[in-house]
């Protein structure tokens, strides 16, 4: 994810800090009206303390303030980071499904 993001022109990186410290780091791709939130992640020190509320909060008042629509892309499995953006005032407005393929030691693809 962050090559990628390094790499990308619609990407940004942005991290959280405490008193000096990284507790967390977030990807946002950019449309022409749109910030898409995906990969945030937070130190498992840290977790469970205030700081991804904290720092999805700052991401939607910086986002708001450029006038884009948000939208976030999470894993409805994840239980931990669903509540959290409930939290924050996501509503869930479609679901969709993906698939996996899971590889052997011996497989090719």
């Amino acid at each position: 994810m962050l090559a990628g993001s390094l790499a990308s022109t619609e990407r940004e990186l942005y991290g959280a800090l405490c008193d000096g410290i990284p507790v967390g780091i977030v990807s946002i791709f950019f449309g022409d009206d749109t910030a898409m939130i995906n990969g945030l992640a937070i130190a498992p020190e840290f977790q469970g303390k205030g700081f991804g509320k904290d720092f999805m909060l700052q991401l939607i008042q910086m986002l708001r303030a450029r006038g884009l629509k948000i939208i976030l892309d999470v894993n409805s499995a994840n239980a931990t980071a669903y509540a959290l953006y409930k939290k924050v005032g996501f509503i869930e407005n479609s679901i969709q499904d993906f698939y996996e393929k899971t590889l052997t030691p011996n497989s090719r693809q």
